[in-house]
């Protein structure tokens, strides 16, 4: 998912790390998920902050449709997730 959202909710729980972004959009890793800050090395962000989300068992992507308020659920089971500062 690429493009500038606002990040709304950030909840850490005994087992999950949840994060919402726009009221719309839910990360929501299980297991021992690590959260790393660094700087971008992507061409039109280098040197931006960054947040990183790694070491999950699982992450359920949930997101309601821009427009239509539809449902769509993707389940990851490894990678990483790079959350990027607004330049």
């Amino acid at each position: 998912m690429e493009g500038h959202h606002e990040l709304t909710l950030v909840a850490d729980r005994p087992h999950h790390l949840i994060i919402e972004l726009d009221s719309q959009v839910l990360l929501v890793f299980s297991g021992a998920a690590k959260v790393s800050l660094g700087r971008s090395t992507l061409a039109m962000a280098n040197g931006t902050a960054t947040l990183t989300v790694s070491g999950y068992s699982q992450l359920v992507f949930d997101r309601l449709g821009y427009g239509d308020i539809e449902p769509h659920v993707e389940v990851f089971h490894e990678g990483a997730v790079q959350l990027v500062a607004a330049t």
